[in-house]
């Protein structure tokens, strides 16, 4: 069996990280059917299925269905996401994965200006998440630049 998958259900960001590598393809969101059959397939062969690739899961309509679905289909789905959707989002709290991992540093990396509503809204969200039994990891990167609110950032949580 294979311990990982990662399904990218969206290659459609709605930020541009300067440390996210960029790409050229023809923006697509997966359908419904479309996964269905990804999953089908892989259904038996993998254990955790990762949402994510280029883009962000979150802004996909379906992401609540999909999660619904992998689980359905003995799959154990983790997420990986920005943050910035996640107060617009509570149609979430209903159907969360199994893991949920935040990138804070994607603010610093797009230059954003209230770094404090954005923790704000990321907490709310997590500790609600958590409560429901979501495993949530909040992310920061600790070398290689792209570092320099982690302090505040943590002072914040």
């Amino acid at each position: 069996m294979i311990t990982r998958c990662y399904l990218e259900i969206t290659n459609v960001c709605n930020l541009n990280c300067v440390f996210c590598p960029k790409t050229t393809r023809e923006k697509h969101s997966m359908t419904l059917d479309e996964f269905d059959t990804l999953t089908t397939r892989l259904a038996g062969e993998v254990r955790f299925l990762y949402f994510h690739l280029m883009g962000e899961p979150f802004l996909h309509p379906l992401l609540p269905a999909f999660i619904l679905m992998a689980r359905r289909q003995g799959f154990t789905p983790v997420i990986t996401t920005n943050g910035t959707l996640l107060s617009k989002r509570e149609d979430m709290l209903e159907a969360l994965p199994h893991k949920l991992q935040i990138s804070l540093h994607s603010h610093e990396g797009n230059g954003k200006e209230d770094l404090e509503q954005y923790i704000d809204e990321v907490m709310t969200f997590a500790k609600e998440a958590a409560r429901r039994g979501c495993i949530i990891v909040l992310r920061l990167w600790n070398e290689g630049g792209h570092n320099c609110m982690n302090e505040e950032i943590i002072r914040l949580i």
